[in-house]
């Protein structure tokens, strides 16, 4: 029996690392990548282990890429990758070459190897809740407009940064499941408009998920123009979306519950988010309207029922009342100040001569 006085302990910090390591093997990510870029003999490492290691290290400590070997030793990647496997095998140049060739293959394309790896597993699911959502990068320095052949181009756009300033880049995201596992990603040039990456990202899923699998897309109101709509509704998908302010139907959902009368039926039912908090209660109802979508076919508009869905939420009504005063206030002063504007501005009219008297005859004369 060997004694515990000779062996050497060396502590070293897990933490969740073990879980993704395990979560990496069974959703075919290293399978995917070893498929993409083949193991080359030479190298002691591949670059399926490479990715698996920035992998860890983006979701744990975060380093760069020349720190990459220090933190592995501190970690043990024998447990993390497998036996055999040895820190210094993650130079910077290693990791760096890796990059290059995910680059050379497509990031895009990557990750639909993956995610078709996902699905095709015999325990794959057939129901989908899809949510999708995008963001802008905000980029310092200069940046030309063309970096790479193909490439996203840092450009000026609407920031959701608030820093108009500066060049970005809009990034798109679709999530499945309350795990949000990625089903389509992108990076595009920063002057995208979120109505053209709601319809890039329609356009993947649409290629990417089984047909006969039922899929809920989960997105904020800018999925909903009669163009996006259209799509969605052409690739035979489900949605759940608000209704913008612009759309007249929005103020006729709240008129038309308001005009059911009594109390609305409970919707769902939330504890508070303290023990002495009142339990959140939703009420609401629901009715089909027509709705105007492009068929992406014809390009022609039509009309097509959609069930839309109002609903009572009494935390917004208290919020709501608790700032009236304070928007009231804002639009007494807008008022003040228009007003202001006009007892200020001198109004003239042109004179010009009118005729008065019975029909047929009169006098010509001027108004002074």
């Amino acid at each position: 029996m060997t004694d515990l006085a000779d062996l050497d302990f060396e502590p070293c910090q897990l933490a969740h690392l073990p879980l993704i390591a395990e979560y990496t093997r069974r959703l075919g990510i290293l399978r995917a990548v070893d498929a993409a870029l083949p193991r080359d003999g030479r190298n002691k490492v591949s670059d399926a282990e490479c990715v698996a290691v920035m992998m860890h290290n983006i979701l744990s400590s975060r380093v760069g890429l020349y720190h990459m070997g220090p933190w592995l030793e501190a970690t043990d990647p024998t447990v993390l990758i497998g036996e055999d496997c040895d820190a210094g095998f993650f130079s910077d140049a290693r990791l760096a070459g890796t990059l290059d060739r995910v680059f050379e293959y497509g990031p895009d394309n990557l990750l639909t190897d993956v995610v078709l790896s996902y699905l095709q597993r015999d325990e794959s699911p057939g129901e989908y809740s899809v949510h999708h959502d995008t963001t802008t990068l905000k980029l310092y320095g200069e940046y030309a407009n063309f970096l790479l052949a193909g490439g996203p181009a840092p450009m000026h756009g609407f920031s959701k940064d608030y820093r108009p300033d500066l060049k970005q880049l809009v990034y798109g995201m679709s999530l499945h499941g309350t795990m949000g596992i990625p089903l389509c990603v992108s990076v595009l040039d920063g002057n995208t408009s979120d109505k053209e990456a709601n319809q890039l990202h329609l356009d993947r899923l649409s290629g990417l998920l089984p047909p006969e699998d039922d899929v809920t897309l989960v997105a904020d109101c800018k999925l909903v123009d009669k163009d996006t709509v259209g799509r969605v509704l052409d690739a035979d998908f489900h949605f759940i979306s608000l209704l913008p302010r612009n759309y007249k139907l929005q103020r006729q959902a709240a008129e038309q519950a308001a005009a059911t009368g009594g109390e609305l039926p409970v919707l769902a039912r939330e504890p508070g988010r303290r023990s002495s908090d009142p339990e959140r209660i939703y009420r609401g109802t629901s009715f089909l309207a027509p709705f105007r979508v492009l068929d992406p076919e014809t390009d022609k508009e039509r009309k097509h029922q959609l069930r839309f869905l109002a609903v009572e939420s009494p935390q917004l009504a208290r919020k709501f009342e608790a700032g009236l005063d304070k928007r009231l206030a804002k639009d007494r002063g807008r008022i003040e100040r228009a007003m202001k504007k006009l007892e200020e501005t001198d109004f003239a009219c042109v004179l010009a001569p009118v005729l008065v008297g019975p029909p047929g005859g009169g006098e010509l004369i001027h108004l002074a």
